[in-house]
């Protein structure tokens, strides 16, 4: 899965603002950037947080996202419908999940620029991963020559989230959205679980909801992958 938030630069100015000074109320506690997973296992720079202080943090960070004018933009895939569907001529060109979520991704940075930013170029980062940047800049690369999208987005960079804010709210929206939809497409459902209901990803997308993302499942990837191989046929 790949998630985070797009919005005005006002917007993140105000968000960062924000998640830092809560963060410093931290610093004195070993907490200098916030990574969900590690939040959640108590581990590392958490480690020192008593259960009461680990709620207000969460809640304290939550609430930002709450009132912020932040759109949720996220794609995911289910792999285990991407090992049975997927063709040969399709894994060329995504040769993993995660570049077939990249290429959703863009295209919801295009419409929100579109409708939301009067065609501003959104400029784009990324968490840095080796594995995937050289796959990912060729895909945005062919975004950016798109007659319509091109002009719409801005330059792609990388960077690390214990140094850039906005990454750290992609990775709460992320551990968030892929436990509710695991839930969702893997375990049964019931009142214990709150019906895979998850009320901090609730919170944390309250103004613009998860409406602009969305989890390839078997009929999604089904669709992506036929629209590609006419797509193909037409070209060849």
């Amino acid at each position: 899965m790949i998630a985070g938030y797009v919005a005005t630069e006002q917007a993140w100015d105000s968000v960062q603002q924000a998640w830092k000074r809560v963060l410093d109320e931290f610093a004195s506690k070993g907490v200098t950037w916030f990574h969900m997973s590690e939040f959640q296992g108590g581990h590392g720079q958490f480690a020192g947080l008593d259960e009461p202080l680990r709620k207000y943090l969460i809640n304290q960070l939550s609430g930002i996202l709450e009132t912020a004018d932040v759109q949720a933009i996220w794609a995911g895939v289910n792999a285990e419908e991407w090992d049975e569907l997927t063709t040969p001529r399709f894994l060329q060109k995504y040769p993993k999940p995660y570049h077939l979520c990249f290429d959703e991704v863009v295209s919801q940075l295009w419409r929100w620029s579109r409708h939301h930013a009067e065609g501003t170029p959104v400029p784009i980062i990324f968490a840095a991963q080796n594995e995937y940047q050289g796959h990912i800049e060729e895909i945005y690369t062919a975004w950016r020559k798109h007659p319509r999208a091109g002009e719409f987005l801005g330059q792609l960079s990388y960077g690390f989230p214990k140094q850039v804010i906005p990454l750290q709210t992609a990775d709460m929206l992320a551990y968030e959205a892929r436990a509710e939809w695991e839930m969702v497409e893997f375990e049964e459902l019931n009142f214990e679980n709150a019906l895979g209901f998850r009320p901090l990803l609730d919170k944390i997308t309250k103004i613009h909801g998860l409406a602009g993302g969305g989890l390839y499942g078997r009929q999604g990837l089904k669709t992506a992958i036929a629209r590609f191989e006419v797509s193909q046929e037409k070209s060849s």
